[in-house]
Formats: C-alpha cells, sequence, structure tokens
C-alpha cells in the first residue's frame, strides 16, 4: 500500500488548477484468517469470506458490496489470492463525474442496499501462479485508479504510446519494468480529475498524515500513533484481539499484541530463538530470530549466493541481493516485453537508451505472465477482450460537436458499426414496409385479374351456350385517365373497393377501349356474366 499511496500522492492531475498530492489514509483493515461464520451471512445467503472454491470476479465484487458498513468510508478494497477466468486480476466501479452517482469513491448506499465505492484485487494470475510485487502493486494500482474515474487508455499515441511503455490504465496488465507502467496517462489524469472536481468534497479530507502513517492519532489503521499503546487494526475493533482493545489501550497484563509486535507471543515478549520471520529465497533472506529482549524482529541475514536456488522472476541471489534474469545476462538492463510478433512471451531485456531485445529464442516467460496484448500460454500471447467502459450520462450532459469528434476518433470502429446500424436499419424497415404494402395490393388486384385467354376463353364457352345467352351489346365509354400499368390488351373494371377508396387498379385500361358484357347462364343455370374491356387498335 505504501507503493500503491505513493503512485497517487505523485500524480499531478491537473497542473493549471494544482490538483495533486492526492492519496489514502488507511482508516481500518479486517484481515480474515478463516472462512466467515453462517450466522455472519448477509441478507442473500452468503458472504465474500464464505467457503467456496469458486468465484466469478463479477459475482465476487458484488457480493463484497453487500457489507453496507463499506460506505462510512470513501473506498472499500478486498485483498485477495484467487485466480480468475479471463486473466482477470483485479475489478472495481468506475467512479462518474456526475454527482451522487452510487459508484466508485465516495459513493453512498446503492439499489438493494449494495456499496459500490468497492474493488477487489489479486495476487495470483490466471495460470495459478503468484505474481511478481510489482505487478501486485500495479494492478491494485489499476483497480483504485478505476475507483477515482480513470477508464482503460484508449488506443492512442498520446495515452497508449510504444515507446517508454504503456500507462497504468492499459487494458491489459503490464510488467512494472517500463517507464510508463506506474504512472497515469494524460487521458486518466483528464478522467479523473473531472470526478475529483465533482465529489472529492464530499468524502476526501485534508492532508493530516505523511505517507500511510498519520499526524493525529486514528485508533483502528494498523499503527501505533501517538498516544497509542497497540493498534491492531479491524482485530482491535472487533475484539478479536486479546492483547489490544478497542480503545488501542493493551489489556490487563499484556505488554503487546502479536499484530504490531513480531517478537510478541501470548501478549508478552517472545523467547530467544523463537521464529519471528521466516526464510524467503525470493528475496534472499535466511530465517530472523528473536533475541529474547526485544519486541522488534532483528534483521535478516542474506543467503550464501547458490546459483542453483532461483530468486524472484528467474533471478540468482549474489550478495544477499537477487540479481535479476536481465542483469545475468546483460549488465545494467531491465525486463522489458517484446512487441514483435512471435516473440511477446519470450525473456526480453532492454539496456539504458537501447531497443527491447530478446535473449534467448526459446526462454519464455512463466504461464500467466503479462504480454503485450494480453497473458503468456505456453509460450504464446493469448489475447484478452477488455470489457468496454462507457460513461453514457457524462457524454450526453456533455455533447458538443468536439467532443462527438474526439470521441468518434478514439472508438472508430464502433463509430463505423454505429453509423452502419443507423444508416442500414431505417433503410431496411423502410423498404420492408414498402415491400409488404407492396406485396397486399398484389395479391388484393391479382384476385381481380383476369388473363386476355382467360376472358377469350370465356367468350367462346359463351357462344357454345348460345341457347342460353339472354343478351350480348358492345358500347364506346372511353376515353379512360390515362394510368402507368401492364400492356396486355384485355383488361378488367375497377373494382367497387377501388371506385369507393379511390385507389388505382394494378391495370389500367388504355384511353381508347371497348366494354363488353356477357351475359349468360353458368353450368348450374344460375344467371352470370363477365364484363370485359379491349383496346381499340
Amino acid at each position: 500500500m505504501q507503493k500503491v499511496n505513493a503512485i497517487f500522492k505523485n500524480t499531478v492531475w491537473d497542473e493549471d488548477r494544482q490538483i495533486k498530492d492526492l492519496g489514502f489514509h488507511i482508516k481500518e483493515m479486517r484481515i480474515h484468517t478463516e472462512y466467515t461464520d453462517p450466522s455472519q451471512y448477509h441478507s442473500n445467503n452468503k458472504h465474500y469470506n464464505m467457503d467456496q472454491s469458486y468465484w466469478p470476479d463479477q459475482e465476487l465484487l458484488a457480493q463484497f458490496g453487500h457489507d453496507k458498513y463499506f460506505t462510512n468510508f470513501c473506498l472499500a478494497h478486498l485483498f485477495t489470492h484467487r485466480t480468475f477466468d479471463k486473466n482477470v486480476v483485479g475489478m472495481a466501479y468506475i467512479a462518474s463525474s456526475r454527482k451522487f452517482t452510487p459508484w466508485g469513491i465516495c459513493a453512498k448506499l446503492g439499489s438493494n442496499n449494495i456499496a459500490f465505492n468497492t474493488g477487489l484485487s489479486s495476487t495470483m494470475n490466471t495460470m495459478g501462479n503468484n505474481m511478481l510485487t510489482q505487478e501486485a502493486v500495479l494492478v491494485t494500482a489499476h483497480e483504485f485508479g478505476h475507483s477515482w474515474g480513470a477508464e482503460h487508455d484508449a488506443d492512442t499515441r498520446e495515452c497508449a504510446p510504444l515507446n517508454k511503455g504503456r500507462y497504468l490504465m492499459f487494458m491489459f496488465a503490464t510488467s512494472g519494468f517500463e517507464e510508463n507502467n506506474d504512472d497515469f496517462s494524460p487521458c486518466s489524469k483528464r478522467y479523473v480529475t473531472e470526478v475529483l472536481l465533482a465529489n472529492a468534497g464530499s468524502c476526501f479530507k485534508e492532508n493530516e498524515q505523511e505517507g500511510l502513517e498519520p499526524k493525529v492519532p486514528m485508533c483502528g489503521n494498523g499503527v501505533i500513533d501517538k498516544g497509542e499503546m497497540c493498534d491492531s487494526g479491524g482485530f482491535g475493533i472487533s475484539g478479536m484481539d486479546p492483547c489490544c482493545d478497542s480503545q488501542c489501550r493493551l489489556q490487563e497484563n499484556a505488554t503487546c499484541s502479536p499484530v504490531n509486535s513480531e517478537c510478541c507471543k501470548n501478549c508478552t515478549m517472545a523467547p530467544r530463538g523463537m521464529v519471528c520471520r521466516g526464510a524467503s529465497k525470493e528475496q534472499c533472506l535466511q530465517s530472523a530470530i528473536c533475541s529474547g529482549f526485544s519486541f522488534d524482529c532483528p534483521a535478516s541475514t542474506p543467503m550464501p549466493d547458490t546459483p542453483e536456488v532461483k530468486c524472484i522472476d528467474e533471478g540468482v541471489c549474489k550478495g544477499g541481493r537477487c540479481q535479476s534474469y536481465c542483469q545475468r545476462h546483460l549488465a545494467d538492463s531491465v525486463p522489458c516485453i517484446c512487441t514483435t510478433p512471435g516473440e511477446e512471451c519470450l525473456r526480453c531485456c532492454q539496456e539504458q537508451d537501447q531497443v527491447c531485445q530478446k535473449i534467448n529464442a526459446s526462454h519464455f516467460l512463466t504461464d500467466g505472465r503479462p504480454c503485450s496484448y494480453g497473458y503468456c500460454k505456453a509460450g504464446v500471447c493469448i489475447g484478452v477482450r477488455a470489457n468496454m467502459v462507457q460513461r453514457l450520462f457524462a457524454f450526453i450532459e456533455k455533447l458538443t460537436p468536439n467532443t462527438l469528434v474526439a470521441f468518434m476518433k478514439s472508438n472508430i470502429v464502433g463509430t463505423i458499426i454505429v453509423f452502419s446500424l443507423v444508416i442500414w436499419v431505417p433503410a431496411s424497415w423502410t423498404v420492408s414496409c414498402l415491400d409488404k404494402k407492396r406485396g397486399k395490393l398484389n395479391r388484393k388486384y391479382q384476385d381481380q385479374w383476369v388473363s386476355s385467354e382467360t376472358l377469350l376463353n370465356r367468350s367462346f364457352q359463351s357462344s357454345v351456350f348460345a341457347n342460353s345467352v339472354d343478351n350480348y351489346k358492345v358500347k364506346d365509354t372511353g376515353p379512360w385517365p390515362t394510368y402507368h400499368g401492364a400492356s396486355s390488351n384485355v383488361y378488367l373494371p375497377p373494382s367497387p373497393d377501388e371506385k369507393k377508396n379511390k385507389l388505382p387498379p394494378l391495370i389500367m385500361p388504355p384511353e381508347k377501349y371497348f366494354e363488353t358484357t356477357f351475359k349468360f347462364n353458368d353450368h348450374s343455370g344460375r344467371p352470370n356474366e363477365s364484363v370485359v374491356w379491349e383496346t381499340v387498335m
């Protein structure tokens, strides 16, 4: 947390307004050493610390927010050591510059009595391997950045440059070896500035501390402040520490608390020879032993140089310090991430003012380590799609031609898709409606249309039934108004519906025609008639 706090404290969010020197003050810590008892589950009969081996990331974050107590603070964060799907190592609700929104820093209790001023981060990657300390620091700082309103950096030269590495809020985890990895981009600074101007006044307080140590006593932060005898954080406040009470005073007959003193056992000084700090091959340090006359654990002695024993990131112990893989192969070099296709997961190093280069074409990063656009698995960089974060309310409120153009430039693919849909969907709907209307008319008038062949057949049939024909007459009724229609020589007259609704028939007669009426008895002996328009040739 000291390193995370330093990243924020050293960031100048807005040079003109001098918005800077903002960090964190640990008000309370809650350390779970065992699963939460079912009697303390939340209203949905679950708890984020319940005995459950697998948690989807979003579900765990939502469950963490069921503790309404977190809204008493500006931010609550869950530190865990578990794997999540799709290379997720952290998650947080993103603050908005809209006042009184229930997300991110300073948010109040949201719907369904859930706290949204929350986030989480894990120290284990997707492949189940432990993260390097610097990677874990950047993951936590990244999620805190979301809580402060920063979104993932747009893939632009300004906020996602290729030189000096990606910034802290890049959509994929960074290694921490490159210059920009622990800095906020200009895009992030603009986002956070808007949030701070809108919401900081509701929960931020004046600086009363140096680092994480307050200038005034604050019982419950895990640090022994001036005037306090002990401070076991959440353990003491909740009455779980038998040595230190909720007022940061030592219990009767207690001389120390193991939360604050490593050489403390059963509330008294630990005997000589008790191991107070275990050996750490990652840091090239041996076990530390209590002296028997001090509450403090003495400094650990260095491990002897042992090339066979690997320390952090495949380094070796040398002179009590871990010499990194790159320092073993290139003097004064640091690890970096290669971007050349096919080399993203190779061991790469970079000397000062030099380009990042691979060291060995067959030496790959361990599974789960970050690469240029995802994480490594079996020597291959697996791409991960980042969730798209939208600021719909802020975008609508501040929509201007300039902001619209800027948004379109930074989201070119989405812009093309949206504009295509805007044009295609209405056009398709219009064409569909016209087709349906035309089809309906076609079906209606096709039922009324009689081909010339049919009508001629009827005329021949009428001559066959000459003994049944009562009358035969021809009259000239043109001219008829000119319409665009078919070119057949025989037409049907308008139907009653057409005359009533003033609808033009599908097939209109020519300007000059004869109307012929055939009257006859059909096969059943019932009287019937046919009307035919014939063109004057």
